[in-house]
């Protein structure tokens, strides 16, 4: 490979010739060759345009017009081929119709100030002015305003979370015989400023001591019946799930619980 900077490029027939027969004789890249003549204001050969790359004519071609990988299926050259093509001649890509008409329907910046925000419930908002729900939800949550009270009520599956046992029961039981997620569960009791039964107990056991940050006490595992009864009968005596007594009785290496051995029965 030759020293471009050793070239005398006044010298060279910069636009008479193709950049890649410049190259070939000087032995550089043709990156350089067209470099020096594109600073010197000078347009490539007429050659080089109509026989660029398998004696295509780019300019011929509906680029821009058609997707780059549709053009290049029918030319049996590859995409990046046709996207550098498109790209020197500065034509953009190829927008749908779906896409442009998706666009132009586009509706401009909603008034949430004169939306019924809090009187009606997010998702017949949505509806309404045809935007996502979430996008309603955080208008409604940066004012301020709670949801409306219906839309408390019958949330997911037309549950009526006024009328279930929440914080005198824990989130995974009374998501157990509602059949939902248990997170649904404790954001609604959550919405409501109701306390969970581990955080009710906590509160009888040490009455006055408020709750950290995270609205939770940290259990002090060394003090609980680890191993001398069931994980799941502590956990809901904690209010907390099976695998996190679980995963506590295993840091400390203590055998799950298993209850005595009884009468052994036999067929014989």
């Amino acid at each position: 490979m030759g020293d471009w900077r050793r070239v005398n490029w006044s010298k060279q027939p910069l636009g008479i010739k193709s950049d890649t027969e410049i190259a070939r004789r000087l032995g550089v890249t043709r990156n350089r060759v067209a470099k020096a003549r594109k600073e010197r204001g000078i347009e490539c050969s007429p050659r080089s345009k109509i026989y660029a790359h398998k004696g295509i004519d780019w300019d011929r071609q509906p680029i821009g017009e058609e997707p780059d990988n549709a053009i290049a299926k029918r030319l049996g050259v590859s995409s990046v081929t046709v996207l550098n093509a498109r790209r020197r001649r500065d034509i953009p890509a190829f927008v749908p119709e779906k896409t442009k008409a998706r666009e132009k329907v586009r509706k401009p910046d909603i008034d949430w100030d004169g939306q019924p925000l809090g009187v009606q419930s997010d998702r017949a908002i949505a509806r309404h002015m045809n935007t996502p729900i979430g996008s309603v939800r955080r208008a409604r949550v940066a004012r301020g305003i709670e949801p409306a009270p219906h839309a408390r009520k019958f949330t997911k599956k037309g549950i009526d979370w006024d009328k279930q046992p929440l914080g005198k029961q824990t989130d995974t039981v009374i998501a157990a015989g509602l059949g939902c997620d248990p997170n649904s569960v404790r954001s609604a009791r959550r919405r409501r400023g109701i306390p969970s039964v581990r955080e009710r107990a906590l509160e009888q056991a040490q009455p006055g001591v408020p709750l950290p940050p995270d609205g939770r006490r940290h259990t002090d595992w060394d003090k609980e019946p680890l191993g001398k009864m069931p994980d799941k009968d502590l956990a809901l005596m904690l209010g907390l799930t099976s695998s996190a007594v679980a995963k506590a009785r295993h840091v400390r290496d203590i055998p799950p619980y298993h209850e005595a051995p009884g009468v052994s029965w036999s067929n014989s």
